[in-house]
């Protein structure tokens, strides 16, 4: 079985804490959870993640440097580089200590997105931590555009950039022949680094972040992939979220998520993207038996066989 794994970069971190150290505790808990799946000699398996807090951290780091900063293209970029990095040390620990012999192998990512995309003049992507609001005049200052955020456990402001959709994934063909060798690649970090060709032949790189879910599924739809499992903080698909009208599903069809989103479900700025995704990936996908199952990430191994989480079809 042909599995990509979507993990989002708030299961990367532990609450507000950005640190290395919490980072690297997270990650652990991520690999315990994943690595069962991993292990399966039956199954292909790749993983994705997201990057928006650790990018968010870096951004604000780097405003020390004023001119001199570096740009969101190159910290998404660096950004792949650190948390694959430690997705490496504690799979590969994993591996090893299973007597696996498959070997992970980290994949910088680059997506060509369209300069034309309208959301390149909308930023709606969050990325960093949660700011109080009092401090959302101090971030407009340092040039930044803003916009409310509620979770789990914080609310506040956060800074958003553009996300537009990524085209074409230019190292999925390299992925999928590491998957078909045994291989574990861990590709297209915080959705992948975007550019787009100039009429010249040039690359230009774009200052924004590719939204992981859309880049995962463009990527298992490039691979053919059976399943993309999108891992999140709750353990299925809920409509009316922290309510006393909250109902949580087991399964649901594209028409059924349709329908919901028509009735004002699956906002934007929460669930929206995922459910975009799983529907785009199973509709769009020539494998009659594609599912997308959204699932805790502590449930993550449980819901592959079909014992948590939503499963989504057609």
């Amino acid at each position: 079985m042909k599995v990509v794994i979507a993990t989002g970069g708030n299961a990367l971190k532990q609450g507000n804490d950005l640190s290395e150290r919490a980072q690297r505790a997270a990650i652990g808990v991520a690999a315990d959870a994943i690595i069962p799946i991993i292990c399966n000699p039956e199954n292909q398996v790749s993983i994705t993640h997201g990057n928006g807090p650790q990018s968010g951290l870096m951004l604000k780091k780097e405003e020390s440097y004023g001119e001199d900063k570096s740009s969101l293209n190159t910290i998404g970029g660096g950004t792949q580089g650190m948390i694959g990095l430690m997705l490496f040390y504690a799979l590969q620990e994993r591996l090893s200590q299973q007597g696996s012999d498959k070997k992970v192998v980290q994949i910088g990512t680059v997506v060509e997105v369209d300069p034309n995309d309208p959301a390149m003049q909308k930023p709606t992507k969050y990325i960093g931590k949660t700011y109080p609001q009092s401090e959302e005049d101090a971030l407009r200052a340092a040039g930044h555009d803003v916009a409310y955020y509620k979770g789990e456990d914080v609310e506040g402001i956060r800074v958003v950039v553009p996300s537009p959709k990524p085209e074409v994934i230019m190292q999925d063909k390299a992925a999928d022949l590491l998957m078909s060798g045994g291989f574990v690649p861990i590709v297209c970090g915080g959705g992948g680094a975007p550019i787009y060709w100039s009429d010249t032949g040039k690359i230009i790189p774009v200052d924004g972040v590719v939204d992981k879910d859309f880049t995962s599924m463009e990527f298992a739809l490039s691979i053919d992939a059976d399943v993309l499992l999108i891992l999140t903080a709750a353990p299925k698909v809920y409509i009316n979220y922290g309510t006393p009208e909250q109902k949580s599903f087991d399964h649901l069809t594209v028409a059924e998520v349709e329908a919901f989103k028509r009735d004002g479900h699956f906002p934007p700025g929460s669930m929206g993207p995922k459910m975009d995704a799983a529907t785009e990936f199973v509709t769009r996908s020539a494998n009659k038996n594609a599912v997308v199952i959204i699932a805790a990430l502590s449930q993550a191994s449980e819901a592959l066989f079909g014992n948590a989480g939503t499963r989504i079809t057609m």
